[in-house]
């Protein structure tokens, strides 16, 4: 299936997620690879976001109103029913249960007011079961029930990792900047855990232990004014030569998780509005004297949905090890590359780079046992992956795709089979038709042009010891896409090699 170049990024971040989430849930460097082996199938998509910027595009139309501080007036302020006096079960009955499986439902409204600068649209007020208005405000036209913390900061795969804490209750809305619409988005979660295990539930956050959290990229940073129940994490990536940064604001209340989420090219306005989310959110929650946000029960939220999520739980390891080693700067100049190609962001990170930019990490679809064979695999240990295209970056405009991955010491050459028998951790799209390579061995080396490619797509590997090197070339004509596929794998297998790695000499 092909898509517009004008198409928003939205629907094909979405694809890549996906892909991680058939993974087991391996972290946003999963959704690294999945989004480059996706730009690879659709000619190179040139805003397709690298590392852990999720989204830069919304596809929604927006018929809303701008809510600052104070914008609603006191008549459509938040009206809280009581502070810390009753709680009583009838009160919330109107939450208890929801179409997702969860124990309760937050209310609609609880987020409000937005902070100044995002767009959002009406929803109905909330009300009890006697029909007393609990809340009066306006939210987002993308609200969901989930429990998505992260939003355009990271990725959740609750779903794929059933051995590890999950929510009992999610609220979510996705916003979008009145000041630059379509170049940043922001995001609001709220997510309730069994009854009892909120502390349990943000340390786990912070060790990267949750399968919902910020992305690699994201560092924690301290956050002023906030004690050791609130965590503010900040990162950064370059796309397409602009720089964005990515910040997730997130508060405990209880058993609540509440995080806000932004990001943007405009820093100070990505950490604004972030903040201001979480800090807005929370502060209603307690007050409104909401039973999880004081630690109680409300519906079954006592009841822990596995072992990993009830009280006294052992805490978890985290989801991604980190990487055992860099590599470092190894990619051809800009004067190496030649054709007009040049660099246009930050190069991935990660133990979850494929094998080649011209592979798919994504096996939903495929056979039981195609699945056990890539589990059975070598996998990364640590990975590269930076691409350089000329003009702008559309159509069949030349480009190259440059992938170093090195694997556990003494799996390089099983590592490298997998990759030419199509039997690892990724497969290649499309397939590939092996061509020749003279004067090179087989063993070490492989050379294959793109079976049924619209444009010649050809691919160089090459095993160095634990390590494998691949360039991908599209857009040239054939010969010369060939030839500097092979060209630019021998300057980056040299960098290789000139850098003492020991994982390239098989140690």
């Amino acid at each position: 299936m092909t898509r517009s170049d004008d198409e928003p990024l939205e629907a094909l971040l979405r694809e890549a997620f996906a892909g991680a989430r058939a993974q087991g849930g391996l972290g946003t460097s999963a959704v690294e690879a999945g989004i480059a082996a996706r730009a690879g199938r659709l000619r190179r998509r040139r805003s397709v976001v690298r590392g852990s910027v999720l989204t830069v595009g919304i596809a929604a139309t927006v018929l809303a109103v701008v809510l600052g501080p104070g914008s609603l007036g006191p008549d459509r302020a938040l009206v809280p029913i009581s502070t810390h006096t009753t709680s009583t079960p009838s009160r919330w009955a109107f939450l208890v249960g929801s179409s997702e499986g969860f124990a309760y439902r937050f209310p609609n409204t609880v987020a409000m007011p937005w902070p100044a600068g995002v767009i959002g649209q009406s929803l109905p007020d909330d009300t009890d079961s006697g029909g007393n208005v609990l809340l009066q405000s306006d939210a987002s036209p993308l609200s969901h029930e989930d429990a998505d913390l992260a939003g355009p900061a990271g990725v959740c795969t609750w779903d794929s990792r059933p051995d590890r804490r999950r929510p009992v209750a999610g609220r979510s809305w996705d916003l979008t900047f009145l000041s630059s619409p379509g170049r940043g988005r922001a995001h609001l979660g709220l997510a309730g855990f069994t009854t009892g295990t909120g502390e349990d539930v943000l340390r786990d956050l912070r060790s990267g232990a949750l399968p919902c959290g910020p992305g690699p990229d994201l560092k924690p940073v301290t956050w002023q004014g906030h004690d050791d129940r609130s965590v503010l994490f900040i990162g950064t990536s370059t796309v397409a030569d602009s720089t964005f940064t990515q910040v997730m604001a997130v508060t405990r209340v209880g058993d609540v998780l509440v995080s806000g989420a932004a990001i943007s090219a405009d820093a100070a306005l990505a950490r604004r509005v972030a903040t201001e989310l979480a800090d807005n959110t929370a502060a209603p929650l307690d007050e409104l004297a909401f039973p999880p946000a004081l630690g109680q029960p409300l519906g079954k939220s006592a009841a822990a949905p596995n072992a990993a999520s009830a009280p006294g739980a052992s805490p978890a390891a985290p989801l991604v090890a980190a990487e055992e080693y860099r590599f470092g700067d190894v990619f051809p100049t800009i004067a190496q590359l030649g054709h007009d190609l040049r660099y246009h962001g930050d190069a991935s990170h990660g133990r979850n780079i494929p094998a080649s930019s011209g592979q798919f990490c994504d096996l939903s679809g495929l056979s039981a046992a195609r699945v056990a064979e890539a589990n059975a695999a070598p996998h990364p240990v640590a990975g590269t992956l930076q691409g350089a295209w000329s003009g702008d970056g559309q159509g069949l405009d030349p480009s190259v795709d440059i992938a170093v991955t090195g694997y556990p010491t003494g799996t390089g050459p099983e590592a490298f089979r997998r990759l030419q028998q199509d039997t690892g951790p990724c497969t290649w799209l499309p397939a590939q038709e092996r061509q020749a390579w003279p004067g090179e061995d087989d063993q070490q080396t492989w050379l294959s042009r793109g079976a049924g490619a619209g444009s010649a797509t050809y691919i160089a590997a090459r095993r160095l010891g634990d390590v494998i090197v691949s360039v991908q070339v599209v857009g040239l004509s054939a010969q010369d896409a060939r030839d500097e596929a092979v060209r630019v794998n021998g300057i980056v297998a040299k960098n290789v090699r000139d850098s003492g790695l020991p994982a390239a000499a098989g140690r």
